[in-house]
């Protein structure tokens, strides 16, 4: 009885707060190393913070990925900053159910 009265608890605190948070993997498909990702709302002149954190190290190197956690669903705009500090802002992407941002060589090439 306990068990189905938490999960209903559960169930009634997701359906009062709207979508829940995902945990999306960035697949980096480019031949680009990613050292910064900064989210914001769509048409936002205000990032957030650095998604991979602060350390030189935290980079998504070209065939490898990271996750990013307690992501909302919704339409984000996106900035990857590269290695070589070459920016690229990405609009209007969607974030959603399918748990995986794919960057890929076109998307940064139509950046330049």
């Amino acid at each position: 009885m306990r068990a189905l009265f938490l999960t209903s608890l559960a169930a009634l605190s997701v359906f009062a707060t709207g979508a829940l948070a995902l945990d999306v993997e960035v697949a980096n498909k480019s031949k680009t190393t990613i050292a910064h990702i900064y989210i914001s709302e769509v048409d936002s002149n205000k990032w957030g913070d650095d998604q991979l954190g602060d350390d030189d190290d935290d980079v998504i190197e070209p065939g490898d990925s990271y996750t990013v956690e307690d992501i909302e669903p919704g339409r984000y705009d996106l900035k990857l900053v590269a290695s070589d500090k070459t920016t690229c802002v990405v609009h209007n992407q969607r974030i959603g159910s399918d748990k995986t941002w794919t960057v890929t060589e076109e998307m940064l090439d139509s950046c330049h």
